[in-house]
């Protein structure tokens, strides 16, 4: 994650979690459509981050494929950063 994403949520958030190993949600462009195992699989360790990490109410991710894989394979709602800071100003 950048340092200019990452102050954004900094600036929208009490407290942002960035996972330590980078993590990638496997839905490939638009692969996870129809592979949707190649997804599961990948987002393998975003998984485990969130069950340690239990306490956040919002998850975040900067690309809309990537919220959709990650929506379904986690059964949490990943939302855009810009979604996100739109609901903060509201």
């Amino acid at each position: 994650m950048t340092s200019k994403v990452l102050s954004v949520g900094e600036q929208l958030a009490k407290k942002v979690y960035t996972p330590p190993e980078p993590a990638c949600c496997g839905f490939a462009g638009d692969l996870g459509f129809y592979v949707p195992e190649l997804t599961e699989s990948a987002s393998s360790s975003i998984k485990r981050a969130m069950a340690i990490h239990s306490s956040n109410k919002n998850y975040c991710s900067t690309s809309l494929t990537c919220e959709m894989g990650l929506n379904r394979t986690t059964g949490e709602v990943f939302q855009s950063l810009l979604s996100i800071a739109d609901d903060c100003l509201k």
